[in-house]
């Protein structure tokens, strides 16, 4: 039953763990082990900090992708790069299996340019 649980949570559940109200009730004892491969892993803090940085800016992205907002002025290889750096303080192989998989730096390659603000035109 808890993999259905989990499962049920949202993107933003996961962002918020993130904060600081739960750093000594969550982040020191049990949530900064979940990013071993994380280059500051004797300081629990540090890791909560730089994984709470990339949620809010791979949250920030999802939301503006889901309300349909531009992203065309954002560094989209940057937020991919985050992604793949915060899957690999998790586990090294799922952050290979991510880059291996995913069409977005062929996306991004593909992408008109941007000329005066409107891209495509």
């Amino acid at each position: 039953m808890h993999g259905r649980v989990i499962a049920e949570l949202n993107f933003g559940f996961w962002r918020y763990l993130c904060e600081p109200p739960y750093l000594t009730s969550l982040w020191v004892p049990a949530v900064a082990s979940a990013f071993p491969l994380h280059p500051s892993t004797l300081h629990p803090e540090q890791v909560r900090v730089d994984v709470a940085d990339r949620m809010q800016r791979l949250h920030f992205l999802r939301n503006r992708i889901a309300h349909h907002e531009p992203i065309d002025r954002r560094d989209l290889s940057r937020d991919h790069g985050q992604l793949l750096e915060l899957v690999g303080w998790m586990c090294s192989e799922s952050r290979y299996w991510v880059a291996a998989t995913s069409r977005t730096p062929e996306v991004i390659a593909a992408r008109p340019e941007v000329a005066n603000g409107e891209a495509g035109r």
